[in-house]
């Protein structure tokens, strides 16, 4: 008798979907694949809201026990939703909300809640389908507004005719404005792409997701969407992403922007111009600049620490005041540091 042979021996080449439609028909292995592939961006996720390995475990555990049960059950859908899912100070269950795409699925990047009414406003992309043929579609943008319960309050969605990203949205209303007016604002990050060409893509947003300005640009080869952004007081924002350069090879770009979405600098930098190298956060510092972090994408992988001041400027050695030594990291997969 020949023993069972698992369908997962290409997993890397497989979509979620297939390897929890093989999960369903009895292949076991194919959701330890599935759980492998998300489990260090689930738990890094749980634990940087809670901040305790111990509860983070708890948390991680009954999450997938309950995609087991799900599945068991035969309550699987493919279509997907936006989650948001509310935790006490201990990381237990408190609530969860889904919330559907109008035209299909819808995927969730990014959750920051607003302070003024403590409710929460969501970003991702929700999926467009094409009324001639269903099985295709295409990707834009989309914004969900909940109360302090995660009831809907407004949605929108945002694109054109191509795959457009899913967007990063944080409220830039200030406590001052909000005195004066009640006026409620939202900066959007997010990509369009037309004609095969991607565009970084900003949007100032009101209460009603109502464009109140948006810009576009692609300025460099291949630029990539913006991180998540620092905003100033004023509104002005700062932010990091890459670019291809002629050899294909990721590079990071900083970018500081007007209140109005405008470019008010633009810096490349890099470690060595023949490797992938990424930065992929930034934070404001005492003295009005801002430290980066990021790596090259290499074997072995190095970590890399930048410090500019407030127009960008730093040193270009590696000995010098501004930028931090170069030490070796675990290596991450393309698919973990590059996820558009």
């Amino acid at each position: 008798m020949c023993a069972h042979k698992s369908n997962v021996m290409n997993s890397k080449s497989f979509s979620d979907a297939i390897l929890v439609s093989q999960y369903i028909k009895g292949d076991e292995p194919s959701l330890s694949v599935h759980i492998k592939r998300h489990q260090q961006r689930l738990y890094s996720f749980i634990y940087s809201k809670v901040y305790d390995r111990d509860v983070t475990e708890d948390v991680f555990q009954d999450t997938f026990i309950k995609v087991i049960r799900t599945l068991k059950r035969g309550n699987y859908n493919e279509e997907g939703k936006f989650l948001l899912l509310k935790l006490d100070e201990q990381g237990d269950f408190m609530w969860e909300k889904t919330y559907s795409h109008v035209d299909g699925s819808a995927e969730a990047f990014s959750v920051q809640q607003t302070w003024w009414d403590s409710g929460y406003v969501l970003g991702g992309f929700g999926v467009i389908a094409n009324v001639d043929d269903p099985t295709t579609g295409h990707k834009d943008t989309y914004v969900v507004k909940t109360d302090q319960l995660g009831n809907y309050e407004w949605h929108k969605t945002y694109g054109g005719l191509e795959n457009d990203c899913a967007c990063y949205v944080e409220p830039t209303t200030n406590w001052q404005d909000y005195s004066i007016d009640q006026q409620i604002t939202y900066l959007m990050v997010s990509c369009k792409r037309s004609n095969d060409t991607m565009y970084q893509y900003f949007a100032k947003i009101n209460n009603v997701g109502q464009v109140q300005w948006e810009k576009q640009y692609a300025p460099l080869l291949e630029i990539r969407p913006l991180g998540v952004p620092i905003i100033r007081e004023d509104g002005s924002f700062i932010g990091v992403t890459f670019y291809l350069n002629t050899d294909a090879a990721e590079h990071p770009v900083i970018m500081d922007f007007t209140p109005e979405g405008d470019i008010n600098w633009m810096k490349t930098i890099t470690l060595d111009y023949n490797e992938r190298i990424y930065l992929k956060d930034i934070q404001a510092t005492d003295d009005g600049g801002y430290v980066l972090a990021g790596f090259q994408f290499s074997l072995p992988q190095k970590a890399w620490t930048l410090k500019i001041d407030s127009s960008g400027n730093t040193c270009a050695q590696a000995d010098c005041d501004s930028i931090g030594a170069l030490v070796n990291v675990v290596p991450l997969s393309f698919s973990e540091v590059n996820p558009y």
